[in-house]
């Protein structure tokens, strides 16, 4: 089951429009640094390269991430995409807790899964989506979190706690926050 994690199509054609208009930065950069040497302005030509690459290596990141958001389920294992290679994660045995993230300074902090396995850096999974106005993942992905999460340990105060959490959030559309 894919999870609505990722960017949609609009968020492709944002992130892919500003990673175009970060490569054309770098081109004009390019083109401008080799006019300005052959005038005589070494540093400002070699500032307006460096603001540039910059600027292309901050947007680069940010579209690596987002590329990095995509979640699917299979069975209790979720895996995430990788640049390299997908990794994953058996949530039936992995530690998993809730917490709490910002995006940005204007956006209140939003809830996400930690999930830690085998001694690898944690996955954060965020349970509402910055690129769909922050909704939340729908009722049927946050069910099958749950189901994944609880399977085989009904009975670990943690994994209930939150299970309960998931289940709650998706029966109610109003849920502000996730405790």
């Amino acid at each position: 089951m894919k999870l609505s994690t990722a960017p949609g199509r609009l968020g492709w054609f944002f992130w892919g429009f500003n990673l175009l208009t970060a490569i054309a930065v770098l081109i004009f950069a390019l083109v401008a640094n080799e006019a300005l040497r052959e005038g005589g302005d070494d540093l400002f030509a070699t500032m307006l390269l460096l603001l540039a690459i910059s600027f292309f290596i901050v947007i680069a990141t940010y579209v690596l991430a987002a590329y990095r958001r995509y979640f699917w389920l299979e069975g209790t294992v979720a895996w995430r995409r990788g640049i390299l290679s997908n990794q994953n994660y058996d949530l039936a045995v992995a530690e998993i807790s809730v917490g709490s993230g910002r995006i940005g300074l204007a956006v209140p902090p939003i809830p996400r899964l930690v999930i830690r396995q085998d001694g690898r850096r944690p996955a954060r999974l965020w349970l509402r989506n910055r690129d769909r106005g922050l909704a939340w993942l729908p009722a049927g992905e946050l069910e099958a979190l749950a189901t994944a999460i609880s399977y085989g340990r009904e009975n670990d105060p943690q994994v209930i706690t939150v299970v309960d959490a998931l289940r709650r959030a998706a029966t109610d559309p109003f849920l502000h926050r996730l405790s």
